[in-house]
């Protein structure tokens, strides 16, 4: 374990304990099985450039991402998903996925999330074996109507590989 890794141990034990704030928030009825701090792979950069070729580089890289990293036809499953560059948590649970907002610093309390996948329309959740910048992993999501969409892993819960593994229609 290099020095970096040391570093980013630490300061991960820092932080909430976002499974448990997670098995509160949920329903008596719904497993908890791990959770994971991610952004889509595709979100849209940018915002508040007065720099008009700044701007312009984030509008086109922000295209190329989408095209990559979410696929399907309008009002698919993946083209719903809201693509906001903010840090939220996902959780995956005996009923499928939900994703939540716990504040700019990651600690504020969720009780609701901000959108649910049921397992029943996910087909597939996989490590595509890339990594992003910071060696973020970059995980994709197929739904059953054929739609695609990525997410970054900024970090995960023990067990979170094989609890996705299990989201299978």
């Amino acid at each position: 374990m290099g020095m970096l890794d040391k570093i980013k141990a630490k300061l991960a034990s820092l932080g909430p304990d976002h499974g448990a704030m997670l098995r509160d928030a949920l329903p008596a009825d719904e497993v908890f099985l791990a959770n994971a701090t991610v952004v889509p792979a595709a979100f849209e950069r940018g915002g508040g450039q007065a720099d008009i070729f700044k701007a312009g580089i984030n509008a086109v890289s922000s295209a190329m991402s989408k095209n990559k990293h979410v696929s399907g036809e309008p009002g698919s499953m993946a083209r719903s998903l809201p693509l906001s560059g903010e840090t939220r948590i996902m959780a995956v649970t005996s009923r499928g996925l939900s994703v939540w907002d716990f504040g700019v610093m990651m600690n504020e309390p969720a009780t609701t999330p901000e959108y649910r996948i049921a397992r029943e329309h996910i087909t597939s959740f996989v490590d595509t074996g890339q990594r992003a910048q910071g060696g973020a992993i970059i995980w994709h999501v197929t739904f059953v109507d054929g739609s695609t969409f990525g997410y970054r892993s900024l970090g995960s819960s023990e067990g979170f590989a094989d609890a996705v593994a299990q989201l299978r229609a």
